[in-house]
């Protein structure tokens, strides 16, 4: 029927997470928490890393490094690089 397949378009049934990691990474509790969610999130089927970051604290971008590595083994993960990607950025 024609809604139902109106609906589908407009309204589709997969998603793809999203994340920005953007400036300096002090804190990685609030990305982690955010790949757990597109991770457990069944309707996500992909996630779009966004970057634009010079680094950050070592354990906080191997806390995230972690947290994506754990993503990918489920989900792929596409990454865009907006101006830098440097350091614990590029790790």
């Amino acid at each position: 029927n024609v809604r139902n397949s109106f609906q589908d378009t407009v309204n589709p049934k997969t998603h793809v997470g999203y994340l920005n990691i953007s400036g300096p990474i002090y804190d990685s509790s609030f990305y982690v928490k955010k790949i757990e969610e597109n991770l457990e999130d069944t309707d996500i089927k992909a996630l779009l890393l966004k970057i634009n970051s010079p680094g950050g604290y070592p354990a906080s971008c191997q806390a995230i490094f972690h947290e994506l590595l754990r993503f990918k083994k489920k989900k792929p993960i596409v990454v865009f690089v907006e101006n830098s990607c440097a350091s614990g950025g590029y790790y």
